[in-house]
């Protein structure tokens, strides 16, 4: 009788024991503010109170750069270092050379016996694998190009507001009417060498970079001072002259608002900023895919992958690589997926979650959203997969400089050439450095 007493006792603690166990921390560091930090918080309580065992603790570190250059350092010093890290795509080949510092996705998902996800949409997992199709980081907040424009001013203009330019050529013919209806400004942009020389690269197929665009590895050159590259930059810049384009520098506090006030009539920045445009601005807005000349291709191709993935950071203990294996898992799911795309207007990462998305009628009331994820569901090429350059941070800067220059007087060639040659010293430092 004693003996089944102590086996019940015993047996109760261990139930006790594992029910209300304190369920293991697992850290996250991000770069996400406002709003889509609320959004985040929420989608990790979902996940924290759908079992019992893991506890994902959100901790901001500053904008992306910031937040990317603290989880490196802490993961090398494996000092009160991250499970997981937030990643934005820019800073992306720099962290792939680092092998020791992650654990990739995929590895992940096999070895606590998860099913790695198929049918990823193709260009987003290809930026964010190995020539061995391992997938390295999981696409987290995806999101591409758009061209954005008020819809009034179209009217005013006597053009379509339904009817967005499809092509370069377009914005041109579309500039010059708004110009008669008063509008000296048609375009502006954010994010200036995402959209006038990587983007512009990828919708033509143009490679950006030798060694295709540095996915086949060290001593990538850029080619960002080709011809195709030189137009592009010597029209815009002529546009600057003429008033057509405005260029409102480098911060996204700067530039929404040459749109949002009324300013400028086009802008192409993030399918994600669809929200806050709409919040700011007092007319009704359109949206389009990114333009392409005509005359350098006949078709667009797919745009370039942007936003940001999860990285596994090595050197935790088992049981907290499980919860990684667990979180990525729970963040890949089709219907986890479509809350997350619901909640805050980033793109789906799989075809399952894109038609869960379609058959709920999301595009309907979000067709810029559908534009955006068909943008990057073209057929992608050796040129517009993306961009894998270490030191990309510090070489897009000078990508930057190289377009203000050329807003500024510069003859266009001059300025990348001088930007090529910074750029590919920057790369071999990077390098050299394991950046």
């Amino acid at each position: 009788m004693k003996i089944k007493l102590f086996s019940f006792i015993a047996s109760f603690f261990l139930f006790t024991s594992s029910v209300f166990a304190k369920p293991v921390q697992l850290d996250m560091w991000h770069s996400m503010e406002g709003f889509i930090e609320k959004q985040l918080q929420e989608f990790v309580d979902k996940f924290n109170t759908s079992q019992n065992e893991y506890k994902i603790q959100l901790t901001y570190q500053g904008n992306y750069t910031e937040g990317f250059k603290k989880g490196v350092q802490a993961s090398k010093e494996k000092k009160n270092f991250p499970h997981i890290l937030q990643v934005y795509e820019i800073a992306t080949p720099s962290l792939i050379l680092q092998k020791n510092l992650y654990i990739p996705a995929s590895v992940l998902f096999q070895k606590y016996g998860y099913t790695v996800h198929e049918a990823f949409i193709s260009s987003i997992v290809n930026f964010y694998s190995d020539e061995d199709k391992t997938l390295l980081g999981l696409p987290f907040n995806i999101a591409t190009g758009l061209l954005f424009y008020n819809k009034e001013a179209f009217k005013k203009a006597g053009i379509n507001p339904n009817s967005p330019p499809k092509t370069w050529e377009d914005v041109e013919a579309y500039a010059a009417k708004l110009k008669n209806a008063g509008y000296s400004c048609a375009l502006t942009t954010a994010w200036p060498s995402g959209y006038l020389l990587e983007h512009f690269a990828a919708r033509h197929n143009l490679p950006f970079a030798t060694k295709d665009n540095g996915f086949e590895g060290k001593g990538a050159e850029l080619l960002v001072n080709a011809e195709p590259f030189v137009f592009n930059v010597d029209k815009i810049a002529k546009w600057q002259k003429e008033g057509t384009f405005t260029y409102g520098g480098r911060f996204v506090s700067d530039i929404e608002p040459l749109f949002t006030n009324g300013q400028c009539a086009m802008i192409m920045q993030s399918n994600s900023r669809m929200a806050v445009l709409k919040k700011e601005a007092k007319f009704d807005i359109g949206a389009g895919p990114i333009p392409y000349w005509s005359v350098l291709t006949k078709e667009p191709h797919n745009l370039v992958t942007g936003g940001a993935a999860l990285w596994a950071m090595k050197g935790h203990t088992e049981k907290e690589e499980e919860g990684v294996a667990a979180f990525f898992n729970f963040v890949a799911s089709p219907q986890n997926q479509q809350a997350w795309v619901e909640a805050t207007g980033y793109l789906p990462i799989s075809k399952a979650a894109f038609e869960r998305l379609k058959a709920s009628n999301y595009y309907k009331t979000n067709p810029h959203n559908e534009i955006a994820i068909q943008s990057l569901m073209l057929p992608p090429t050796p040129y517009s997969k993306g961009i894998r350059i270490p030191g990309f941070v510090e070489v897009r800067e000078v990508l930057i400089d190289a377009l203000e220059k050329s807003f500024q007087g510069k003859p266009p060639q001059e300025a990348l050439n001088e930007a090529v040659s910074l750029g590919n010293s920057l790369i071999r430092k990077a390098e050299g450095e394991g950046l």
